[in-house]
């Protein structure tokens, strides 16, 4: 293997750097050099929730001190007789990250080519612009500092 080739096998997220340290390519398991907006698949994570009401609803549970969540898919079915904004909340009832529509008898498959964050230590939350009969919130991602 040649030297530019290269790389420290990582299974969770390396600690942060500052603007003088070295750095080294991170790589998988098997070798394979890891590239945004893909991460570690020890850091993927998902949520699925469903509500009925405007109330903010938690789709995925706040990670460790310094962590953050990154949203990289959505998925919104809506089982209402009305179209309904959704959006997601950075904590409950916390600022709106991404807003989106569910329309009514459907649905909304969405991927962010530049993932969207929670704060550090912040549960993703969900919340419909009108009350349905059910509002299904799916999302994908990563976790990182």
């Amino acid at each position: 293997m040649a030297t530019g080739d290269m790389g420290i096998v990582r299974t969770s997220e390396p600690s942060t750097f500052t603007a003088t340290d070295y750095a080294v390519k991170s790589m998988d398991k098997v070798g394979k050099q890891i590239f945004l907006p893909y991460a570690n698949p020890e850091n993927f994570i998902a949520g699925n929730a469903s509500a009925s009401t405007t109330a903010s609803t938690s789709l995925i549970a706040a990670q460790a001190s310094g962590i953050k969540i990154y949203i990289t898919a959505i998925s919104l079915s809506n089982t209402g007789a009305s179209n309904t904004l959704v959006l997601l909340q950075n904590g409950s009832a916390g600022t709106t990250l991404w807003q989106g529509i569910a329309p009514t008898g459907g649905g909304s498959n969405i991927v962010l080519p530049t993932p969207i964050s929670t704060s550090a230590a912040t549960a993703l939350y969900f919340a419909s612009g009108t009350a349905t009969s059910t509002l299904y919130v799916s999302a994908t991602g990563y976790i990182g500092a």
